[in-house]
C-alpha cells in the first residue's frame, strides 16, 4: 500500500552535483597552464535546480537551508598543491595525496573527516577578516551564492532542515570542491578544454527523511458512578490515504485511570504525514451513553511540527464524552497499545501490538 509523497519517499533521493569531486584529480593533471592567485572565485550553490523529484524542488523553493561555507587549504599557481589551513590539519595528507587514483568515495570520506565539528568550530575561532575562513549564510528559493573567494579548496557544509509543513526532513551531504575548476573537470575528462573557470555552481545532494506523527484519543466521563468502579471503551482506528484505507485498528480507554481521574488518553504515534484518521466509538461502555459525537476525523501532522510549534500545528486529536446512564453494568479491559514497526516489502505498514502485561509496557507498569 501506498503512502502520499510526503510519507513515501523512504529511500534516499540524490540530486546530481554539478560539480565532479572525481574530476579534481583529473584537473590536476591535465590542466596546462597555471591559476590566477589573485582571481576571485565564487560558488553558487542550488538546491532547487537540475534532476530531482518535482516534490522536492517544490519543497526547496520555499524552504531557508542554512549552509555553511569553509576554506580548507590554500593552492599553488599549479592548481595541484594544496596545504590545509591550521583548522584543517586532519586532512593534511589526504590533500597531498590526491592524484589520479582518488575515487570517487575518497573525495566523500575526505569530505566527512574534514566537516568533524572540532574543525569548524576550529575554523570559525581563527577566521579574521585578513584571513577568512569561514562564511556562513541562508539559501532562500533553493539557490544561495558566495563571492569574493580566493583561489583554494572549500568545504560545504549545509544544514539538515525541514520543509514549510514539517512532513519531511532534508539531510544534506558535505563536499569539498575546488576553485578554480577546469571544463575538463566539470565533464568528468570529455571536454579538452584546461581552460580555468573562477565561478562554479554546485548542486547540493540531500536525502529525504520522511517524518512522521501521532493521534491522541481522549475520553471524558462528565457523571459517572463510582459503585461500578472501572468501565472501557474501545474505538475503532482508521487511517486513509486519499480515498484509500491503509490503517485499521482498535484501542481503548479505562477510566478512572490509574490516577483516579475520569478523563483519560492514549497516543498512539508513527502515522505518516499527511494520514486523514478516522476515529469511531464502536463501545460507550456498561451503563455509559455517548453525548459527543462518535466520529471524529482529523489529519495527522508530524511530531517535529508539533514540537516546533504546537498552537500552529496541534497534535491530530479525537475527543468522546460520556455520562452515567443510570445502569448498573460495570466491567473493564485493557488500553491496546500499537507501535509502528516500520513498512513491509510493498510499502504498507506494519503495526505491532503492546503486550499490556510486558514490564517495559506503558500499561504494564
Amino acid at each position: 500500500m501506498k503512502i502520499s509523497r510526503k510519507a513515501k519517499t523512504g529511500c534516499a533521493a540524490v540530486l546530481t552535483a554539478l560539480v565532479t569531486l572525481i574530476g579534481l584529480s583529473m584537473q590536476q593533471t591535465y590542466a596546462a597552464e597555471g591559476i590566477d592567485l589573485n582571481e576571485p572565485c565564487s560558488i553558487m550553490v542550488s538546491a532547487a535546480d537540475g534532476p530531482g523529484s518535482e516534490d522536492m524542488k517544490s519543497d526547496f523553493q520555499d524552504m531557508m537551508i542554512p549552509v555553511e561555507l569553509y576554506r580548507v587549504a590554500s593552492v599553488d599557481v599549479t592548481g595541484q598543491n594544496y596545504e590545509a589551513n591550521e583548522a584543517f590539519q586532519s586532512i593534511k595528507d589526504d590533500l597531498k595525496a590526491i592524484s589520479s587514483d582518488t575515487t570517487a568515495d575518497d573525495w566523500k570520506n575526505m569530505a566527512k573527516k574534514a566537516a568533524e565539528p572540532e574543525n569548524l568550530a576550529a575554523a570559525k575561532e581563527l577566521d579574521t577578516a585578513d584571513q577568512p575562513l569561514y562564511w556562513g549564510t541562508k539559501m532562500a528559493g533553493g539557490t544561495a551564492s558566495f563571492s569574493g573567494l580566493t583561489p583554494g579548496m572549500y568545504l560545504l557544509v549545509p544544514a539538515e532542515a525541514y520543509n514549510s509543513d514539517y512532513s519531511v526532513l532534508y539531510r544534506f551531504t558535505p563536499y569539498l570542491t575546488a576553485l578554480p575548476s577546469s571544463d575538463y573537470t566539470l565533464s568528468g575528462g570529455e571536454s579538452n578544454n584546461d581552460e580555468w573557470h573562477y565561478n562554479t555552481t554546485i548542486g547540493l545532494k540531500p536525502e529525504a527523511v520522511p517524518q512522521t506523527g501521532s493521534l491522541r484519543i481522549v475520553k471524558t466521563l462528565e457523571s459517572y458512578n463510582e459503585t461500578l468502579e472501572k468501565a472501557s471503551f474501545s474505538f475503532r482506528i482508521q487511517g486513509f490515504d486519499g480515498n484509500e484505507e491503509v490503517y485499521n485498528n482498535v484501542a481503548s480507554i479505562t477510566c478512572p485511570g490509574e490516577d483516579g481521574s475520569y478523563k483519560q488518553e492514549i497516543v498512539i504515534s508513527g502515522f505518516p504525514t499527511g494520514l486523514r484518521m478516522i476515529v469511531t466509538e464502536e463501545y460507550t461502555g456498561a451503563s455509559y451513553e455517548l453525548v459527543s459525537g462518535g466520529m471524529v476525523h482529523d489529519i495527522i501532522v508530524s511530531d517535529a511540527a508539533t514540537g516546533s510549534d504546537p498552537g500552529r500545528w496541534p497534535m491530530a486529536e479525537a475527543q468522546f464524552v460520556n455520562r452515567y446512564n443510570g445502569g448498573n453494568r460495570g466491567g473493564y479491559g485493557v488500553t491496546n497499545h500499537f507501535d509502528y514497526a516500520g513498512e513491509t516489502a510493498d510499502g504498507g505498514n506494519v503495526w505491532e501490538w503492546a503486550d499490556p502485561n510486558a514490564a517495559d509496557s506503558p500499561e504494564g507498569n
